[in-house]
């Protein structure tokens, strides 16, 4: 087995750094911070790459370097370290050489939190109506390490409720002008989910990712979102709202089929023009599939990393969870926290959630059990 670490200046480079070599990896991996540097340590089986290898100049480096490697191969000098350490929510960190090196215990993948503006969405409708409660909702999630809310006041759920342009405009408006203020303060994006062209539009200003789950806006509009340096969610969906007796069928395989489906959609954007840097493909958990072909698609995630896309899941109290609980559909946090975490082991770009707390706590375990 090779141990080396990697530096990178911003953990998205991190992270696909990660899903290149996942195959390589031998399930130990630790990530470190200093300064605005993502330090990666990684026990493989063959040698990776030489770039952004580490060379440890600096005595700070020299002092990440011991502790990563005595981390991955838990010896006697971990206890050392992690007892000279001050514990933090979601680090451990020791100050040497006038540097603070944190040793992090959350993995890479962004948090983008939902904020359904909807009286009628499958476990939370009607529960984010007040501006207040959504501004404490919003400024706690952001403190907490949240970096996307996405915003939306249309249920997709079975046999929901069509809602005019006109009145998700009308729902969206002082949410998002809210969303907008935050940015004076907190780091995050905004996400706009939408299907229609005439609310995409109108917000156009005001958000950076437009999350289409009918994947039928215009190529024009698409090339405008991505041309103008935001990013566009392109879902796979057979009907909208999401119709369980219209699913991919049992004679296919569920992988291939939604590749082939992305293939098709790339080739289609690169003959466009479409910057593919700024599309972010969601497999689509629980639209037109069933919970097996759900569970096959999380279990077989890193297979959508090669198409030249970031990879957004969105599983968050879904009905294929049904197939492990009993917990009605605003109680499910758990569940999907725990799959969150095997996603994020699997390096996913984007987790698209509810929830985030029993998240953070699950991965915090099992960073000091070793299980990544």
């Amino acid at each position: 087995m090779i141990f080396n670490i990697f530096r990178f200046e911003s953990k998205d480079f991190a992270r696909k750094f990660l899903q290149s070599n996942h195959h390589l990896i031998q399930n130990k991996s630790s990530v470190y911070l200093i300064d605005s540097f993502i330090y990666i340590g990684i026990v493989s089986i063959d040698l990776i790459s030489n770039e952004g290898l580490l060379k440890a100049e600096f005595n700070y480096e020299q002092m990440l370097h011991k502790w990563c490697y005595s981390e991955l191969f838990d010896n006697v000098e971990f206890a050392k370290f992690e007892n000279s350490s001050e514990m933090k929510i979601d680090s451990s960190l020791i100050v040497y050489d006038g540097k603070n090196i944190f040793r992090s215990f959350q993995p890479l993948s962004n948090l983008m939190l939902i904020l359904n503006a909807t009286p009628d969405s499958f476990s939370d409708g009607g529960k984010y109506k007040n501006i207040e409660t959504i501004a404490m909702h919003v400024s706690d999630a952001l403190n907490n390490g949240v970096k996307i809310i996405d915003v939306g006041a249309e249920s997709t759920r079975p046999n929901a409720i069509y809602v005019s342009s006109n009145d998700e405009i009308i729902r969206l408006e002082l949410i998002i002008d809210k969303l907008v203020q935050f940015k004076q303060e907190y780091d995050f994006q905004i996400s706009l989910d939408t299907y229609k062209p005439e609310v995409a539009q109108h917000f156009f200003e005001k958000v950076d990712i437009v999350n289409d789950v009918s994947n039928k806006i215009s190529l024009d509009l698409i090339k405008d979102i991505t041309t103008n340096g935001k990013k566009y969610i392109l879902m796979h969906s057979l009907t909208i709202p999401a119709d369980p007796n219209i699913v991919v069928s049992d004679d296919f395989d569920v992988i291939a089929e939604i590749l082939e489906w992305f293939k098709h959609k790339i080739i289609q954007y690169i003959e466009y023009g479409i910057n593919l840097n700024n599309i972010i493909l969601d497999v689509g958990i629980g639209f037109n599939k069933t919970a097996a072909q759900s569970w096959c698609l999380l279990r077989n995630i890193e297979k959508f990393y090669n198409l030249g896309c970031e990879v957004l899941v969105g599983h968050s109290r879904k009905s294929f969870l049904n197939n492990i609980t009993k917990n009605n559909y605003g109680s499910r946090d758990l569940e999907t926290a725990i799959v969150s975490n095997y996603l994020a082991n699997k390096y996913v770009d984007y987790l698209r959630i509810h929830e985030y707390k029993e998240y953070l706590l699950i991965n915090n375990v099992n960073n000091n059990l070793g299980i990544r």
